[in-house]
């Protein structure tokens, strides 16, 4: 039996919401769903995805707040967002993830200011 680790759909014209099965994928450590036409929220199941590393699903639709239980994802190194319709504040359980490097939240419609928890992050890039 194989384990899926990596699930990259990027720029397939996907439609419709991240289905909830996607929780029962314990092993999985990439999820690329980017450029495609994903839309609703991302649920709280997304914590299940402990082992998670990559998690992109930038230049969809997506809307609604980033949910707390990202900060479950402690593997979490990567975490794009970028380019949707996310809406809210910015978690402070995201900064749980102590391993993130790459943090890309820009073209949404957040407010708010960025929690003092981002100091606890030193392998965190900076835009240059």
């Amino acid at each position: 039996m194989q384990i899926l680790e990596t699930l990259s759909l990027l720029a397939n014209n996907l439609v419709g919401t991240i289905p909830p099965d996607l929780s029962r994928l314990m092993n999985l450590k990439e999820l690329r769903l980017q450029n495609n036409k994903l839309s609703g929220e991302i649920k709280s199941y997304i914590g299940q995805l402990k082992k998670m590393e990559e998690f992109d699903v930038s230049m969809n639709s997506l809307e609604g707040s980033i949910p707390s239980e990202i900060g479950l994802c402690t593997n979490l190194q990567n975490f794009n967002l970028f380019a949707n319709k996310m809406t809210g504040s910015i978690p402070k359980e995201l900064f749980d993830c102590t391993n993130l490097v790459f943090l890309r939240l820009f073209n949404n419609h957040l407010n708010g200011t960025i929690p003092s928890q981002i100091n606890k992050i030193p392998s965190l890039e900076t835009c240059k």
